[in-house]
């Protein structure tokens, strides 16, 4: 499970996937987030069961990488590995992630809110040869599976 400095900062930052989930069991989390702490990994909780108020306590969700997998394909077969693949190769191959949970969750940014890590913010526009770019996905794509 990916607890880096990194990771944190873009899970904070990915409010809408922080703002639709709902906590369940073994759910990780941070209680009382603070983006100024500079080590924000010693403070991580599993989750014992559903979180009554959990925006009340500034709490920080971390997606686990199956959770991940699950938002991109609730099924997985081998066109959707496919499609993972191609889309690692044309969008995030000069993209410098550190671990798999980087990587899915930028991958799921991408698909459903047509966003990109872009140094250190979530953003709708694609370096294209160092120049940015904007970038909306194509009708149907966002939330289509």
């Amino acid at each position: 499970m990916d607890t880096t400095e990194q990771y944190i900062k873009m899970c904070a930052k990915a409010t809408e996937i922080q703002t639709a989930h709902r906590f369940d069991k073994f759910d990780l989390y941070i209680r009382n987030y603070a983006p100024l702490y500079k080590d924000n990994s010693s403070y991580i909780q599993v989750c014992q069961g559903s979180l009554k108020e959990p925006r009340t306590y500034r709490i920080l969700w971390l997606p686990r990488q199956d959770q991940l997998q699950g938002m991109a394909f609730p099924v997985i077969n081998s066109e959707m590995i496919a499609y993972f693949l191609s889309s690692v190769l044309l969008f995030h191959e000069n993209r410098k992630y550190q671990t798999m949970e980087q990587l899915w969750l930028a991958f799921c940014m991408k698909e459903k809110y047509g966003k990109y890590w872009i140094d250190g913010e979530w953003t709708t526009a694609l370096s294209v040869d160092g120049k940015l770019v904007k970038w909306s996905p194509p009708d149907g794509v966002v939330g289509a599976w």
